[in-house]
């Protein structure tokens, strides 16, 4: 039998989803461990949730990063004719840090 579980765009923001659970439905892996561990599963977005301290985060990261107490890797390829190159090697694993393609040097 099929899964037949889903869920809509009535489903409230913030609010519990129940699922009934029929012997017969087979349940996804995840699904599954989910249930049997009794794990909530909570999405969130960044500025809808957050917005209020986005102003604080960027002045007390930005002194951070010009301390030097933050650091960050970015894979620099350099030329778009480079790019299809550089995409590939993103979704291979073969990047470390922010994946970067710069069009020119200025």
């Amino acid at each position: 039998m099929k899964q037949t579980a889903s869920v809509t765009s009535e489903q409230a923001v913030n609010k519990p989803l129940s699922t009934t659970i029929n012997h017969q439905i087979r349940l996804g892996l995840l699904e599954g461990i989910l249930l049997r561990k009794r794990i909530k599963m909570q999405g969130f977005i960044i500025f809808d949730d957050y917005a209020s301290h986005y102003p604080k985060f960027v002045k007390q990261m930005t002194a951070w990063v010009k301390q030097g107490k933050i650091k960050f890797l970015e894979d620099m390829t350099d030329g778009l004719e480079n790019a299809p190159e550089a995409f590939i090697g993103l979704l291979k694993g073969k990047n470390f840090g922010k994946s970067i393609v710069r069009m020119s040097q200025l």
